[in-house]
């Protein structure tokens, strides 16, 4: 749920929260992993998926980017994905 700040943006107010389409000068990627669910349930996958996109990201794109890595994991229930055509 977005906070009222997040709503209200006046004429004028020149914050990141405000730019609306514009695009932004520094890059801040986002990288959205899906896999089978089952897969974010071991211990620590998630934290480490996370640190090693992030890592990789860095490594590519640059370290002054790090802080602005956003890495969105989607876990997929089982009979909602499919491989070759079949549900898996």
């Amino acid at each position: 749920m977005r906070t009222p700040e997040a709503l209200s943006c006046h004429d004028g107010d020149s914050s990141d929260r405000c730019r609306g389409g514009e695009p932004a000068e520094d890059a801040a990627p986002v990288v959205t992993l899906s896999m089978r669910e089952a897969a974010l349930g071991e211990p620590g996958a998630s934290e480490r998926l996370i640190a090693a996109v992030t890592d990789a990201v860095a490594g590519v794109l640059g370290e002054s980017v790090r802080e602005r890595v956003a890495v969105l994991l989607v876990g997929m229930p089982p009979g909602r994905s499919g491989v070759g055509g079949e549900v898996s």
